[in-house]
């Protein structure tokens, strides 16, 4: 029986390789200091592909097009792998590899740029894609490689980011790369962090007026954080002691006013505190 590739004239042989899989994380900062990170999804990366193959008529052409092809098999191979692993029937999992992102792209009616020296810059000044991979994707292209990417970031179940190639047009070898992550750089999504923020600057400045403010800011938080734990029916105990005194710590950092960075130190600890108990009054475990 004779194979596609014998048919092809062509012979290849898989050479050592080596790839991660890997737990992805997003680190949370605040005040560009790392505070806690939380589950990104799983990571697949293949960063080392190798065959070797010839052609016995030496004919290039078709070794590159079966470098690019076998290229293009492996991307789809890293998001169908873990797909295939993880999916169940209640719960399927979605997986992200460059080739899927490019094809979801297309689905929702984006278009599909082919990047060369001849429309770099038109391409460019059509697509919104970050500035690193943008970066990049110049950097291929003014290196002699072909670049296909589309035109904006795509979104599947909290990733956002974008799949492109970069080819080396006379080998067919090349970089299947994606980008992006679940929200990017600095992530601070309560009211707590939009309170930290404001006390630092408050504490570098004085007090006065700005102790007025903070009293406000820190009664407002502490009121709505015991009606959101009063409205909890829950069968924990300790966790009604464990908000009064979180509250009262919080409140006794307003009176630092001698020290602000102590005070708004525990106005923060006090409402993180607060917060920490309301989560664990909400969870299965108090509510079964």
């Amino acid at each position: 029986m004779v194979t596609k590739l014998e048919y092809l004239g062509l012979i290849p042989y898989r050479a050592p390789s080596f790839g991660l899989f890997m737990t992805s994380v997003t680190p949370l900062y605040w005040f560009g200091m790392p505070r806690d990170v939380k589950m990104g999804g799983l990571a697949m990366d293949v960063d080392n592909y190798m065959t070797m193959a010839v052609h016995k008529q030496n004919d290039k052409k078709l070794w590159a097009d079966y470098n690019q092809r076998t290229g293009t098999n492996s991307s789809a191979m890293e998001h169908l792998v873990p797909e295939q692993i993880f999916s169940t029937e209640d719960s399927p999992a979605e997986g992200v590899s460059a080739v899927k992102a490019l094809t979801l792209a297309v689905a929702e009616g984006q278009k599909v740029f082919t990047i060369t020296r001849d429309n770099l810059d038109q391409a460019l000044a059509s697509i919104t894609l970050a500035t690193e991979v943008e970066q990049e994707i110049r950097q291929g292209v003014l290196a002699g490689k072909t670049v296909t990417a589309h035109e904006r970031n795509i979104t599947l179940n909290g990733w956002n980011g974008a799949g492109y190639l970069i080819i080396d047009p006379e080998t067919g070898a090349g970089a299947y790369k994606i980008s992006g992550g679940a929200n990017g750089g600095f992530l601070s999504d309560d009211a707590l962090d939009i309170l930290g923020c404001i006390g630092f600057v408050f504490g570098v400045i004085g007090k006065g007026l700005i102790g007025v403010l903070s009293v406000g800011i820190a009664a407002f938080l502490n009121v709505k954080t015991v009606l959101d734990y009063l409205a909890i029916d829950h069968k924990c105990n300790g966790l009604g002691a464990l908000i009064a005194l979180s509250v009262f710590v919080s409140l006794l950092g307003i009176f630092f006013l001698t020290g602000p960075l102590i005070g708004i130190a525990l106005m923060y600890a006090g409402l993180l505190a607060s917060k920490a108990a309301v989560v664990v009054a909400e969870s299965k475990i108090c509510k079964g």
